[in-house]
């Protein structure tokens, strides 16, 4: 081998240059396997439902008096409608009679109706092969 001090101008002198390439590679490791199950459960629930109801009251009173030229007409007092209902009677001339009323009301009545509801709800349970590790839903966020 020689030394730097026998270089010579007309000698060459090689000096290797070493370069690295780099290949990254991936392979699948299985860590475990996830299981999930999703189910609906059920349950029952009583639940008030209120309602309206309305009653019609219809009243007949019988009024029987001779009118002169008007006519009642159709009204309305105190939440009741009257309606009145005429004749003709025959006489010396012809008299137009009142002969009854029909008065017409309405009852509203307010009720609370209890009804057994069934209501569904999704349930996923997710079981994680490869550790013991079990994930109920209610601890997880709920939507």
């Amino acid at each position: 081998m020689r030394r730097v001090t026998d270089y010579r101008e007309t000698d060459k002198f090689i000096i290797p240059v070493i370069a690295e390439k780099l290949a990254v590679t991936t392979r699948r490791v299985e860590r475990g396997k996830v299981l999930i199950h999703k189910r609906v459960e059920t349950h029952q629930e009583i639940v008030d439902i209120p309602t309206i109801c309305e009653q019609v009251h219809v009243e007949r009173t019988a009024i029987n008096k001779l009118l002169e030229d008007v006519v009642p007409e159709v009204r309305e007092e105190d939440e009741v409608l009257i309606i009145p209902l005429i004749e003709e009677v025959p006489g010396v001339e012809n008299q137009l009679m009142l002969r009854e009323e029909v008065r017409i009301s309405k009852r509203r009545f307010h009720t609370v109706t209890p009804r057994k509801i069934t209501l569904r709800r999704e349930v996923v349970d997710i079981v994680r092969h490869g550790s013991s590790d079990r994930i109920p839903t209610e601890e997880r966020n709920d939507r």
